[in-house]
């Protein structure tokens, strides 16, 4: 599970960017800018949805910021796909 966290979120030197950039939005931005990658945005975001449970149930208590960010990140990346439904 800690190695599901370490790829969705690698950290800042495997990207050069600073502690503003996300990688799990980037990723799940890309996906939906191409044409037919709304299925592919679907499945990733199903993907961490289920990470973002078993992280839950492993640690409760614990992680608790890297938690808060995953549902913070889960929460636009739906709100995101649901306005590309409505397109």
């Amino acid at each position: 599970m800690l190695k599901d966290l370490v790829e969705a979120y690698p950290g800042m030197l495997r990207f050069g960017a600073g502690t503003g950039f996300n990688p799990v939005r980037r990723n799940f931005t890309g996906l939906l800018s191409s044409d037919s990658a709304r299925p592919e945005a679907e499945k990733y975001l199903r993907r961490l949805e289920d990470f973002a449970a078993r992280l839950d149930v492993a640690f409760p208590g614990q992680f608790e910021d890297a938690r808060k960010t995953l549902r913070e990140n889960l929460a636009a990346m739906r709100e995101e796909l649901a306005k590309q439904r409505r397109l």
